[in-house]
């Protein structure tokens, strides 16, 4: 309704806002600019039609998913399959956006293995939604975490020479190096060697210190993960979950930093 109301013509409104049909710019007041996201107008009427709010639309959509994929999607594939309309609805409300928190929304929809269940407030989850809300301005983040995920064999502390080998890799896919070609510091990055990816590692693993104390700490020339997620580096649901969280993390960067671009 509030096209109509800010165009003035407020005579029978909620039948003219139910037809769907908005005012034209010449029924604005002079100097009145308005742009509505029609995307998300045609979440609202399906919303209507279907009597459901935006929760049982994004319950809806991961079974549709569910489906189509035959096994319960992680992280990663939910947020590459969801429909676009959906996802700019929800991505900026924290109390709706899935991916802040997924296994509690797999928690409130049953979807829940009892081993993740078991992760539901301990030290293992707080890690998890930790790196899922995690600040990203580069990529960095991300090939400091997969120096702990070392292929599956978390490691529990990792040094300058992992940390140096695990950026390395990761900024050889020329993917992943596009991030370092954009910045007049790093696009040389063909030619750095080690000191120069542990300077550049130095920030991410400051902003863990400072924004996931609980979860990571720095122990003489090793950067570590708090001793209390050691006994979950055996558990194959829980490292799954660690990688899932990395691989969305990264996918999204890459997704908001190409919508940035287009802009």
């Amino acid at each position: 309704m509030i096209p109509f109301f800010l165009s003035g013509d407020l005579k029978d409104i909620e039948r003219k806002a139910k037809g769907g049909k908005l005012p034209i710019e010449e029924e604005y007041p002079e100097d009145c600019i308005v742009d509505f996201d029609v995307e998300i107008i045609d979440i609202s009427k399906k919303m209507v039609e279907q009597q459901k709010n935006i929760f049982d639309l994004v319950v809806d959509e991961f079974n549709r998913i569910k489906e189509d994929l035959k096994t319960r999607p992680s992280r990663l594939q939910m947020y590459t399959y969801m429909d676009d309309d959906l996802y700019n609805v929800i991505r900026s409300r924290a109390e709706l956006n899935i991916f802040n928190d997924y296994l509690g929304f797999l928690n409130k929809i049953n979807e829940l293995l009892e081993e993740e269940k078991s992760f539901l407030n301990t030290k293992a989850y707080g890690f998890l939604n930790n790196i899922e809300k995690t600040s990203m301005t580069k990529t960095y983040k991300m090939p400091l975490l997969l120096a702990f995920y070392n292929n599956g064999k978390i490691n529990l502390k990792i040094d300058e020479e992992c940390i140096f080998q695990s950026f390395r890799d990761f900024y050889t896919k020329p993917s992943n190096a596009v991030d370092l070609l954009r910045h007049d510091a790093t696009k040389d990055y063909k030619s750095f060697d080690k000191k120069d990816y542990l300077r550049i590692a130095e920030n991410p693993i400051k902003a863990f210190l400072n924004s996931g104390e609980a979860f990571f700490y720095r122990d003489k020339s090793y950067f570590c993960l708090n001793d209390d997620l050691g006994e979950l580096s055996e558990s194959a649901v829980f490292v799954a979950q660690f990688k899932d969280v990395i691989d969305y993390r990264t996918r999204r960067f890459y997704k908001e930093r190409l919508e940035k671009l287009e802009k």
